[in-house]
């Protein structure tokens, strides 16, 4: 368990360095400080593509760690999504994670 954590963190820096190269085209990152004071004004290929690696790899991860099914992994995603913006129209059924009886 600890060698899989050593290469999701490694995954994760791996992840976060492309993140930053592709944010900070052109030594804007340098002028303005650190990675964490650029603000995203648009999303950019880049950006999305990282960010849906990012995601499929923290969802396999929660299949691997915890036993997770997709139906879980969705209601965690959703969950975060309200976390992220609480006025999301979202269906409230998809955020249970197991079969409820009605």
């Amino acid at each position: 368990m600890e060698l899989h954590s050593y290469y999701k963190k490694k995954k994760r820096q791996e992840l976060e360095n492309s993140i930053e190269s592709s944010v900070c085209a052109g030594g804007s990152c340098e002028a303005m400080g650190s990675r964490k004071d650029v603000s995203m004004q648009e999303w950019t290929d880049a950006f999305i593509t990282n960010a849906q690696h990012e995601l499929v790899g923290m969802v396999k991860d929660w299949k691997y760690d915890y036993g997770a099914d997709d139906k879980a992994c969705s209601a965690m995603l959703l969950w975060m999504v309200l976390k992220l913006n609480p006025k999301a129209d979202l269906d409230a059924s998809l955020l249970q994670p197991f079969d409820q009886p009605s």
